[in-house]
């Protein structure tokens, strides 16, 4: 899984935002670098939550249902199985 640098992805945060709509879709491409950067502030992902069910699942263990993440330099594509992942806060 390729590791993107910093500044490329705070350039990207606002295009992602806007091409899936939502925080949560654009969690799942700052998931693909293990880091979340949303509104300025850095997190470490440590452990993620499925919708609005009580489960949390570490991270190396959602990583590993991540089916591929293709990263260009104009846009990204990741396949999840449609599964909506969000930051348990």
């Amino acid at each position: 899984m390729r590791k993107l640098d910093v500044e490329y992805l705070k350039s990207k945060v606002l295009y992602f935002s806007k091409k899936y709509g939502t925080k949560e879709n654009l969690v799942i491409f700052l998931l693909a670098t293990n880091m979340v950067y949303l509104m300025g502030i850095q997190k470490r992902v440590t452990y993620l939550q499925i919708n609005s069910t009580h489960t949390k699942y570490k991270l190396n263990d959602i990583i590993e249902q991540i089916d591929s993440v293709d990263v260009k330099v104009d846009s990204i594509e990741i396949d999840v199985s449609a599964i909506k992942w969000q930051v348990n806060a």
